[in-house]
């Protein structure tokens, strides 16, 4: 079944399917390391939209943009900013799977970093 507006689980609390996302990352015996990142960045993302996200159905693309601005604007660097991207991701890829379907799909692309890097002088051998 594809998800429609109308199918998609819109009055399901946050907090409530987050809590589901980690007991089933648990019994699938998902490293102690990883379930923690997932809870920190989750805890990031309902402390910068709070109340914005509340519940499942209120969830697109515009709340993953305010997510990455809200880190970019407190200063989080954009490697991190992709990695909290990245565990939020996947949370929220969980959340529009098609047996779930809390969230209407969308697609959530990570930011585009500047790397510096070293560069060669003319005439120089390094």
């Amino acid at each position: 079944m594809v998800a429609t507006r109308s199918s998609v689980q819109n009055d399901l609390l946050l907090d409530d399917v987050f809590e589901e996302f980690i007991s089933e990352q648990e019994s699938q015996n998902l490293p102690s390391e990883t379930l923690t990142k997932y809870r920190n960045t989750y805890e990031k993302f309902r402390s910068l939209l709070g109340k914005e996200v509340e519940k499942c159905g209120i969830i697109d693309e515009s709340s993953v943009s305010k997510f990455i601005d809200g880190m970019s604007q407190d200063g989080t660097k954009a490697a991190a900013v992709n990695l909290h991207v990245k565990d939020i991701r996947v949370f929220l890829f969980w959340c529009m799977d098609s047996d779930r379907q809390y969230i209407q799909p969308f697609e959530i692309k990570q930011q585009k970093q500047a790397w510096n890097t070293p560069q060669r002088r003319p005439g120089s051998d390094a």
